[in-house]
């Protein structure tokens, strides 16, 4: 299937760089490590659907996501907020999908993808410029013609254009937390240009 050859994944040791003590840990498979770090170990087009990846690492649904710092004994989070950068259109709060007290990557992913295939709201769509709206709907054309499908409703993932490559996550900075939301509960999706 299309979702089996865009999944792969690369070496990263447990033990790779991890933000400070006071900041949280994320599981170094879903985490983002800035260049010239080594690349992404889940090279993931976030347009689709991650069982495929997931029926390849089945550990991803059995370990905590994140946990409340480095320290070995932290909580890990039994929910979140995700946002991508300068897309305040788009909040992704993950849960866990099956009875367990915290998130797992598996969480992390389905959510992702659930998110950005929900349509645009309305009231959203109406307030952007012409040009946005245009780029929207060009975004979606092509995403369904990729797809093989004769029509597609304008979805969230449109906003990202071919930005599509999930390259991680990564603590939000203060000015980067939304409204109503606490620093420590917030992390950004890094993406990059899918290769086509």
């Amino acid at each position: 299937s299309p979702a089996a050859h865009k999944t792969k994944t690369s070496a990263r040791s447990a033990g790779s760089p991890q933000p400070t003590a006071d900041l949280p840990w994320i599981d170094p498979l879903i985490s983002f490590f800035p260049a010239p770090a080594a690349p992404p170990p889940l090279i993931w087009d976030l347009s689709y659907d991650p069982t495929s990846l997931l029926s390849i690492h089945s550990s991803l649904r059995r370990r905590p996501a994140v946990r409340a710092s480095t320290s070995a004994a932290a909580s890990a989070l039994p929910t979140f907020t995700l946002v991508f950068p300068h897309l305040p259109y788009v909040q992704v709060t993950v849960r866990p999908t099956c009875p367990r007290p915290f998130v797992s990557p598996a969480d992390v992913l389905v959510a992702l993808h659930r998110a950005l295939h929900e349509p645009i709201d309305a009231a959203v769509f109406d307030v952007l410029r012409e040009g946005d709206r245009t780029r929207l709907r060009q975004n979606a054309r092509a995403r369904c013609v990729a797809a093989g499908r004769a029509t597609c409703m304008i979805a969230k993932i449109d906003f990202l254009a071919k930005r599509r490559k999930f390259l991680g996550l990564r603590p939000a900075r203060p000015f980067e937390v939304p409204y109503g939301r606490r620093l420590g509960e917030v992390f950004v999706v890094e993406v990059g240009l899918i290769e086509e």
